[in-house]
C-alpha cells in the first residue's frame, strides 16, 4: 500500500472558530472563504428536529453566518428539490433576496439520520440593497434583440427578473434563436440597462459523425472507412447489428413512431413512421440516425437505473433532433432540455459516442442544479467523453481504446479526441479551454477505469458524486465528491485505486485522504538518568483512525526497533508515547505510523523506516558548525567598521559567538557576535588609521551550551586593504546594490566573465523611465587626496534624447551629476571618474549610482555596467 508522501497543514483561524461553534466531527475535509463555510465533505452532526428536514433546516437557520448569509431577513434561501441519492436524502436550496431569485447561487446538503454527509455552498455573501428597475422586461427583451441582431425564435423567449452575485438587479433573458440556431442567454442591470452577459448557452461537440453499435470502425476495427457522403456502400453489411427497441409507445393514427419512455424524437423533421414496430434502415435514409439516437440513449438510461442503481439521472423523455442542423455540430439546450444531431461532416447521430456525449450534458442539466461557473465546462466534456468513450470499450476494447468519436472524428472533418491526454491538475484545467480540460477530467476518469475491479461500481460512483456540487465547482471539488460517494456506497473499498489515479493527477492532496501527522522532533539531550522520553503527536483523519496503528517505533543505537502504542492525552487528536530510557552515549532513532480504519496508513518521517528522527543522550561530543561566515571584498579604507554575518547550529544550543579578526601582523582582535534571525548571528569588524598594502584576516569562534563547552573555530578568511580595489564583476550576489526600475543582472554582454548590469535586461528601455543602481555602501572619503572610479560600459541609447549619468550625493546632499552619456557607443569603454573634489575633510558620507532618463517616444536597448573599481591616495600616508 502507498504511503503518504507529503505532509500538509492549513490553518483557517476564523474557520476553525466557527467550526468549533459546531458539533463538528473534524475540520479535515472542510474549505472556508472569508469565513464562510463553502465545502465540507465529512461527517457534521444536525441539532434535533421531528424530522430529516426539520434538522437540516434548523442547522441552515442556526447557522447563516457561518454560511456567509447576513441577519438581513430579506435574504433567504428557498428549497427547490429534495431527492434521494445513495448517500442519504439531497437538499437542494436556492437564494433568495427581497423575494427575487439569487442568480447562480445554491446550497446542496447531503444528509442522513443525524448528520450532514456533504456540504457544498454557492450562496453569494454580497449585500443586497432592495434596488427598483428603471424599465420593464419587455424593454429589456428589446435591448437584448439588438445584441443578436433578431427576434425570430424556436420558442417562447423568457424573461426574469432577480439579482446576480453580486448584488445588482438584474433581467436574466433566454432567447432560442433560429438562425443562425442559438440559445442566447443575456443578462440586463434593471437598473442602468446595461448588458452584463451575451453567451450562447448551447452545449456543443466539435465536429460530426456517428455509427452504430458503437460504429463501424470499431465493429470491423478497420479505420480505413470513410464516409463517402453518407453511402451505403462505403459500410459492409457486417457492421450493422440487429438490436430490440424496447417500449416503444402505442401507434398513434396507425403509425409507430420511435418514442419511449426515455427518449423521443419527436422534434425531428420527416421522422420515421411505421405501420408496424420493425424500423430497419441503412445509413443513407437519414431514419437510420433516429433508430441510433433511440436505442443507444434508451440503453444507457436504462443501464443507468439498473446498474448503476439510479433512477433519477435524467429520468425523463428526452427529446432529439436528429439530422436537425446541416451544421458539423451537435449540442444540447438548457432553455428547451433538447439535443441537436447535425448532418454535416459524417452524419452525428450515425456515432454512439457523439449520442451519448450530448446525453451526458443533458443529465448534467437535469441532476445538478445550476451546472455553471468553475470547471463545469470542462466537466462537462470530460464527463461526456468518459460516457461515451466507456460506452465503447464495453462493446470493444481492441480497437482504439484510448479513442473517443472514432466514427465522428479521426477523419477529414475534424480530429477527434483522446481518453489519455498527459494533462494534470490545476495547470491543464486552467488554460481557458474546456476541450483542454475536459481532455484532463475524462482522462482522469478512465486511469480508474482501466485500473477498477468493477467498472460498474465506478460508473455508479461518478455518476451519484453529481447529486453534491453545483454552481462553481471545480476539478477537485468534484473530486473529493466522488471520495465521499464512494465511502457511503462501497465503505472505501476502491478508495484506493480512486486516490493513487487522482494524486497523480493532481486532483486531490493527501492530506485529503491519509491521516495527518505533527510532531516537534525531540532534541539531544545529557540528562542520562531520565527514565521516560515523551514523544508528543498531533494526528488528523477525515476517516475514523486505527488506534491499533497509532505507533511509535525506537531504538537504540543500531539494535531492533521496538513499538509503543500512542495513547490519546485529552487534548484535540493529540497522542503520546514513551521511549523508556535510562541512556547514556546512544543515539535514539524513532518514527511514527498512523493509519484510518480504511487502511489509509501514513509514516513521519514520510520515508520512514529509511528516515527517522534521531537524538543523543549523554554528554555531548559534538561541537558546533560555522555553517557560512559573510566573505568581504577587496578594501582601500583605512578606518571601517564592517558588519560580519555568521551561521551556526549546534545540537544543543549555542552559549556564545565571537568574532576574531587581525590586520597585517598586528595583534588579534575580537567582538561578540549577537543573535540577528534562525541560527544567524552578527558583529562589526572594526579598524581605523591603518596603513594600505596589508591583509586583514577574520574568523567567528563558537562555544556550544553542552556541559562540554566544545569550540569550532570556522574556516579563516582574508581581504586586501591597499591603494586599489575591485568592487564589484557582477559574478556573485547583487546585495550591495540598490536598484529601481527594471535595473539587474545582464549575461548577454558582458566586458569580463559572464554578466553585466543594465537599465533594462533582455528588452528594450521603456519609454519616460527615470531609475538608477545605487552601490549599497557609503564611503568614507575624508583621509584620501585623490580618488579614481573605473568602471566599463557600453551604451545604446537615443541620442540627445536618451541619458546615462553617473551620479554623487555627499552627506546626504542632493544628488548631482559628474558623468553624463548619450547615443550610441557599441564597444566596452573604460571609464575613470575623478572623484578629488568629494576627498578631504568633512567627505565622510559619499554615495553613487548610475541613472538613466529616457523620453516618451523612440525606445533603444540600453547602458550596460561591468568591473568596477577604486584607488586612492591618501593625504598623509599612515605609519
Amino acid at each position: 500500500m502507498d504511503r503518504n508522501k507529503s505532509f500538509f497543514i492549513l490553518v483557517v483561524l476564523a474557520a476553525l472558530l466557527l467550526f468549533a461553534a459546531l458539533s463538528f466531527g473534524s475540520a479535515r475535509g472542510k474549505r472556508a472563504l472569508d469565513g464562510q463555510l463553502t465545502r465540507s465533505w465529512s461527517d457534521i452532526l444536525l441539532p434535533a428536529g421531528q424530522s430529516l428536514s426539520d434538522k437540516v433546516d434548523r442547522f441552515l437557520q442556526e447557522n447563516r453566518a457561518l454560511l456567509g448569509l447576513s441577519d438581513d431577513e430579506d435574504v433567504r434561501f428557498n428549497l427547490v428539490k429534495i431527492d434521494e441519492i445513495g448517500l442519504g436524502t439531497r437538499f437542494v436550496y436556492q437564494q433568495h433576496a427581497h423575494g427575487l431569485p439569487v442568480f447562480e447561487t445554491n446550497l446542496i446538503v447531503t444528509a442522513n439520520d443525524a448528520k450532514i454527509k456533504s456540504l457544498f455552498n454557492a450562496f453569494s455573501t454580497s449585500d443586497f440593497a432592495l434596488l427598483k428597475p428603471n424599465f420593464s422586461a419587455n424593454e429589456a427583451l428589446a435591448s437584448a434583440e439588438q445584441q443578436i441582431s433578431g427576434s425570430l425564435y424556436r420558442s417562447e423567449p423568457s424573461v426574469e427578473l432577480g439579482y446576480d452575485r453580486q448584488g445588482d438587479l438584474v433581467y436574466r433573458l433566454q432567447l432560442p434563436g433560429i438562425d443562425p440556431p442559438a440559445d442566447w442567454e443575456i443578462w440586463v442591470n434593471a437598473v442602468n440597462g446595461e448588458i452584463l452577459r451575451h453567451v450562447d448557452r448551447r452545449i456543443f461537440i466539435d465536429g460530426t459523425g456517428q455509427i452504430f453499435n458503437p460504429d463501424p470502425k470499431t465493429v470491423l476495427e478497420d479505420n480505413t472507412l470513410t464516409d463517402q457522403n453518407d453511402s451505403n456502400a462505403a459500410i459492409p453489411i457486417e457492421a450493422y447489428s440487429d438490436v430490440i427497441l424496447l417500449d416503444l409507445d402505442d401507434p398513434v393514427g396507425g403509425y409507430y413512431y420511435l418514442d419511449g419512455s426515455y427518449v423521443s424524437t419527436f422534434p425531428t423533421s420527416n421522422r420515421a413512421a411505421e405501420t408496424t414496430t420493425n424500423f430497419i434502415y441503412l445509413r443513407e435514409d437519414d431514419r437510420f440516425e433516429e433508430v441510433m439516437v433511440y436505442y443507444h440513449i434508451d440503453n444507457i438510461q436504462r443501464y443507468f437505473q439498473n446498474e448503476l442503481q439510479t433512477p433519477n439521472a435524467n429520468n425523463r423523455q428526452q427529446p432529439c433532433n436528429v439530422n436537425g442542423t446541416t451544421e458539423d455540430n451537435s449540442w444540447y439546450s438548457p432553455f428547451n432540455g433538447q439535443i441537436t444531431y447535425g448532418s454535416g461532416g459524417v452524419d452525428d447521430a450515425e456515432d454512439a459516442d457523439v449520442i451519448l456525449h450530448e446525453y451526458g450534458h443533458a443529465m448534467h442539466d437535469n441532476m445538478v442544479f445550476n451546472w455553471s461557473g468553475g470547471h463545469t465546462g470542462a466537466m462537462g466534456e470530460g464527463y461526456g467523453d468518459y460516457l461515451a468513450g466507456s460506452y465503447s470499450l464495453s462493446i470493444n476494447q481492441n480497437f482504439q481504446p484510448y479513442w473517443v468519436f472514432n466514427w465522428d472524428g479521426h477523419n477529414q472533418f475534424w480530429a477527434g479526441r483522446i481518453l489519455n491526454a498527459p494533462f494534470h491538475y490545476p495547470e491543464d484545467a486552467n488554460t481557458g479551454n474546456i476541450y483542454h480540460g475536459g481532455e484532463l477530467w475524462s482522462a482522469s476518469l478512465m486511469d480508474v477505469w482501466w485500473e477498477i475491479p468493477d467498472v460498474i461500481a465506478w460508473d455508479r460512483i461518478i455518476l451519484q458524486h453529481h447529486f453534491l456540487i453545483g454552481y462553481g465547482a471545480l476539478m477537485e471539488d468534484a473530486a473529493e465528491a466522488i471520495l465521499t460517494t464512494e465511502l457511503a456506497l462501497f465503505n472505501g473499498f476502491y478508495r484506493q485505486i480512486i486516490v493513487d489515479n487522482f494524486e497523480a493527477r493532481g486532483l486531490i492532496l493527501p492530506s485529503a485522504v491519509y491521516p495527518q501527522i505533527a510532531h516537534e522532533p525531540l532534541g539531544d539531550s545529557e540528562d542520562t538518568l531520565a527514565v521516560e522520553f515523551e514523544i508528543l503527536a498531533d494526528i488528523t483523519s477525515n476517516i475514523p483512525l486505527d488506534g491499533n496503528s497509532l505507533q511509535l517505533f525506537w531504538r537504540a543505537d543500531q539494535g531492533s526497533y521496538a513499538s509503543v502504542l500512542l495513547d490519546p492525552t485529552g487534548n484535540p487528536s493529540e497522542y503520546l508515547g514513551v521511549i523508556p530510557g535510562p541512556f547514556n552515549g546512544q543515539t535514539i532513532s524513532y518514527y511514527l505510523t498512523a493509519a484510518d480504519t480504511l487502511g489509509f496508513a501514513s509514516f513521519l518521517p514520510d520515508s520512514a523506516p529509511a528516515s527517522v528522527f534521531q537524538f543523543y543522550v549523554g554528554p555531548d561530543p559534538y561541537p558546533p558548525e560555522v555553517v557560512w561566515t559573510d566573505s568581504l571584498g577587496e578594501s582601500v579604507f583605512p578606518t571601517v567598521s564592517y558588519p560580519v554575518k555568521a551561521v551556526v547550529t549546534d545540537n544543543y544550543g549555542i552559549q556564545s559567538v565571537e568574532l576574531r579578526w587581525q590586520v597585517g601582523s598586528g595583534n588579534w582582535q575580537s567582538t561578540a557576535m549577537y543573535p540577528a534571525g534562525v541560527d544567524t548571528f552578527e558583529a562589526n569588524l572594526t579598524y581605523s588609521q591603518q596603513p594600505l598594502d596589508q591583509i586583514v584576516q577574520y574568523f567567528v569562534r563558537a562555544v556550544d551550551s553542552s556541559s562540554m563547552n566544545n569550540t569550532t573555530d570556522g574556516p579563516t578568511q582574508f581581504f586586501p586593504l591597499g591603494p586599489q580595489a575591485n568592487l564589484e564583476d557582477f559574478e556573485g550576489q547583487l546585495a550591495a546594490w540598490y536598484f529601481t526600475g527594471d535595473w539587474g543582472l545582464n549575461s548577454l554582454f558582458a566586458h569580463s566573465g559572464s554578466n553585466s548590469i543594465e537599465d533594462s535586461p533582455y528588452a528594450q528601455y521603456p519609454n519616460g523611465a527615470d531609475s538608477w543602481a545605487e552601490w549599497g555602501q557609503s564611503w568614507d572619503l575624508s583621509s584620501f587626496e585623490t580618488v579614481t572610479l573605473t568602471f566599463w560600459e557600453k551604451h545604446l541609447l537615443e541620442e540627445n534624447a536618451d541619458f546615462g549619468y553617473l551620479e554623487i550625493s555627499s552627506s546626504g546632499a542632493p544628488w548631482e551629476s559628474i558623468l553624463e552619456i548619450s547615443g550610441v557607443e557599441n564597444e566596452w569603454f573604460q571609464r575613470n571618474v575623478n572623484l578629488e573634489t568629494y576627498c578631504g575633510f568633512g567627505c565622510d558620507d559619499i554615495r553613487f549610482r548610475f541613472r538613466t532618463v529616457t523620453d516618451e517616444q523612440t525606445n533603444f536597448i540600453g547602458w550596460f555596467i561591468d568591473d568596477l573599481s577604486i584607488t586612492v591616495e591618501l593625504i598623509v600616508p599612515v605609519a
